[in-house]
């Protein structure tokens, strides 16, 4: 029977003599990340290695330094940006639902904005005006063509009508619409066809005169009417050239703006060019409204960055699939051209560049993690409208396509990590350099000095120093929260956040290893809500945990919860029963659906070993059920693997096992009892709850051999166990574990149990 472990075993102290200071003012600070070479070295590497589908996952948990590495390491002064360039979106007239994408040098995208904005000005203000004086003096000798041709085309006309004493007058109808007439000359005067009657009446003219002139009338309005078709004809003929005047002195007047632009921005020229086709088809919408037309040639500045700068590095702390990508507001009211409603993203303002996200923020936002991975597959980035068309908002338009060059550094936990790998393809294909932040340092002088130049870091900015005790209280607390023999954890956040409340603390002089401990004791207590409400629950009988005596089929297993940062131990009551049958040993929480995979395995690990050490010449014949009792969420892991074998030959041999004792570990096929997880924590979580009635001396906990030098226990348990009033046992194999919990070797425990078996295999299978 194994022997209590000493209480120098339960908890490594730091020695003072580690450190050659007495106060942290003696320290130099240190800002830089800690211990984490490897990670850095991935990083590094990620970051300066340019490649297709070569993104970084930065893996670690919080405090670490993850964000801290990332940042410092993408401050880099001599990174340039040797490939950066401006983007603009702008019209594309030949295809009005499509604008085109337009990729300028770098700093040059506000000049091209500005210089298209003159010429917008120009057209607007200055150009009708221009084009008409330089197509007035070109209309003059069309004008005299013109007006030849129309004499030409009228003079026989006018002699064959004076000739037969008519005249060509221009009269208006009611309507005042003018219209030319032929009408019979007297005296010098136009006199109509109806008049003529009735001066042969007054004798003025006679009856034959009246007759001939009328004949005459008829027989030229044939000739007027081909007359007037000629000089219609004529007309037209004289307007198409002077509209194609008008276009050829706008499409030069303009092709004279846009020369010098064009030689400036050799990517804008067939833009340019169709700023040129476009007010020349509508010169006629610029006389009535200039500003309607010019609308249409605004520049969308998307993105523009300063030649020879470093290059881009976007941090993105709402990734959502708008922000990433960019967005479509699609104008409701007249008066803005729809591509002006586009608007960049977090990816194209990093195109060139690094862009950095936090998993945890991307997987949260609908649509963002499939928006990333499509852009990073595609290199392009694809904006789609964000709103249906109603009768308000116009039908969206669907941009081109934006390729981009980015490096992107994704940030998060290893669960994280291992979700994304596991359940998605692209994932690594395209964050294929992974930079791992380990959580732990082997305790050495080296790692000793980075704790003492980080808290002379946080004392520096506090305004306090800290004592040598107060840097190896810290520096213990980093080994308890590595919960690994010989080494320390790395999350220096948590340690710096527990110095700063030791500092704030203090009120003068020094802080001590008092404040420090204050620090820690009270952070626990802020979240020690679970644990406190177990204990009280425990004590009113709520929760049924014993703690003295013995029993029959029931035992003491451990458990933690997490609250924070904080992890929990607490007792847990396993109970078993056992009586002949066929179906074998039963798991009650697999059977309810709150048993995770691990936890099944280990089940059957329980009854296999079962199997071995007993050795039946017969299968085992035994219908038996284990319960984790008032246990009403999910159960997984391993560690109460050992427990369930010593209750379940509780209940088979029918020997009580003591109550005093909880075990925690898994065990092997073999009978090995091997380490778990959070060990401190629940060995604390039992004392505890055998405080609530008071120490019996008696009271203790199990726990794996292998995990003995990770021990780092709170100072008050420590000396309960110097004291006599606790008890911590390590054990190696199972029969160890047996021999304390029935107080009887195990050899006799394992031979009842054989012959209860045989019993049960006699009375399910009867002597025929």
């Amino acid at each position: 029977m194994p022997d209590p472990l000493p209480p120098e075993a339960l908890r490594w102290t730091c020695p003072p003599e580690s450190f050659a200071f007495d106060t942290t003012d003696e320290v130099d600070p240190e800002e830089g990340i800690v211990g984490q070479s490897r990670a850095t070295e991935a990083l590094k590497f990620g970051l300066a290695f340019r490649a297709p589908n070569q993104h970084v996952f930065v893996r670690g948990n919080d405090g670490t330094g993850r964000k801290t590495l990332v940042k410092r390491l993408l401050e880099d002064p001599g990174v340039l940006d040797d490939t950066a360039h401006d983007r603009v979106m702008v019209l594309d007239f030949d295809q009005l639902d499509r604008p085109a994408l337009l990729t300028l040098p770098a700093g040059r995208a506000p000049a091209f904005k500005a210089a298209v904005d003159e010429l917008r000005a120009w057209i607007e203000d200055d150009m009708v005006e221009e084009v008409e004086a330089a197509a007035t003096r070109e209309s003059r000798p069309l004008q005299k063509e013109t007006q030849a041709a129309v004499a030409a085309l009228t003079a026989p006309f006018e002699e064959s009508l004076a000739e037969a004493g008519l005249a060509l007058v221009q009269v208006v109808d009611e309507d005042g619409d003018k219209d030319a007439q032929i009408m019979a000359a007297i005296d010098g005067e136009p006199v109509p066809p109806d008049a003529l009657q009735a001066l042969a009446a007054e004798g003025k003219i006679d009856a034959e005169q009246v007759e001939a002139t009328l004949e005459a009338i008829e027989a030229h309005t044939d000739d007027l009417l081909d007359m007037q078709l000629g000089m219609r004809t004529l007309q037209r003929a004289h307007d198409k050239r002077i509209a194609h005047l008008v276009e050829e002195k706008a499409r030069d007047a303009l092709q004279a703006q846009v020369a010098p632009l064009q030689d400036a921005f050799p990517a804008a020229a067939r833009f340019l060019d169709q700023i040129v086709a476009h007010t020349v088809d509508n010169l006629a919408m610029l006389e009535e409204d200039g500003e309607d037309l010019t609308l249409l040639y605004e520049v969308n500045v998307l993105l523009t960055r300063a030649p020879g700068q470093r290059r881009p590095v976007v941090v993105e702390s709402a990734p959502s699939m708008r922000a990433l990508l960019g967005t479509i507001d699609m104008p409701i009211t007249e008066g803005t051209a729809p591509h002006m409603g586009i608007f960049a993203g977090s990816l194209l303002r990093a195109d060139g560049g690094v862009l950095v996200l936090h998993s945890r923020s991307l997987l949260r936002e609908e649509g963002a993690w499939e928006a990333l991975t499509r852009t990073l597959r595609s290199r392009e980035i694809q904006l789609l409208p964000d709103s249906q068309p109603t009768t308000l908002r116009p039908p969206g338009i669907k941009p081109a396509a934006i390729p981009i060059d980015v490096k992107v550094v994704l940030i998060g936990d290893e669960i994280t990590w291992y979700l994304l790998d596991q359940n998605d393809p692209d994932f690594p294909n395209l964050f294929k350099i992974l930079a791992d932040f380990d959580e732990q340092l082997p305790v050495s002088s080296e790692s000793l000095g980075h704790y003492a130049a980080v808290i002379a870091t946080v004392g520096r900015k506090c305004g306090k120093a800290f004592t040598r005790d107060a840097v190896c209280t810290l520096v213990e607390q980093g080994a308890r929260i590595a919960a690994e023999d010989g080494h320390v954890t790395t999350r220096f956040g948590r340690i710096s956040d527990i110095a700063r409340e030791a500092a704030w603390l203090c009120p003068s002089g020094p802080v001590t290893a008092q404040h420090v401990d204050d620090a820690i004791r009270n952070g626990k207590r802020r979240a020690d809500g679970p644990g406190a409400t177990f204990r009280e629950r425990v004590k009113a009988g709520a929760i049924r945990i014993l703690t003295r005596g013995r029993s029959v089929g029931e035992l003491n297993g451990l458990a933690v919860i997490s609250a924070g940062p904080l992890t929990y131990g607490m007792p847990i009551r396993i109970t078993a029963s056992a009586g002949p049958g066929t179906n074998g040993p039963v798991n009650v929480e697999h059977e309810a659906l709150l048993s995770g995979q691990i936890h099944v395995k280990s089940f059957h690990i329980v009854t296999g070993l079962l199997r071995r050490l007993l050795n039946l010449p017969h299968p085992v014949a035994m219908d038996a059920s284990i319960v984790f009792e008032q246990s009403y969420g999910g159960v997984d892991g391993d560690s109460a693997s050992a427990a369930s074998f010593i209750v379940l030959l509780s209940a088979v041999t029918d020997l009580p096992v003591r109550q005093d004792l909880a075990i925690t570990g898994a065990i092997d096929q073999v009978g090995s009892v091997l380490p778990i997880g959070a060990v401190t924590e629940k060995i604390e979580g039992f004392f505890d709850c055998c405080e609530v009635e008071g120490l019996s001396g008696t009271q203790g906990v199990l726990i794996p051999a292998s995990n003995a030098g990770d021990l780092m226990l709170r100072r008050n348990v420590v000396d309960a166990a110097r004291n006599g009033d606790f008890s911590i046992f390590a054990v190696e194999r199972i029969e160890e574990a047996v021999e304390l919990f029935f107080d009887r070797p195990a050899s006799e425990v394992l031979t009842l149990a054989r012959e209860q078996l045989h019993t049960y295999w006699l009375a399910t299978h009867p002597p025929t």
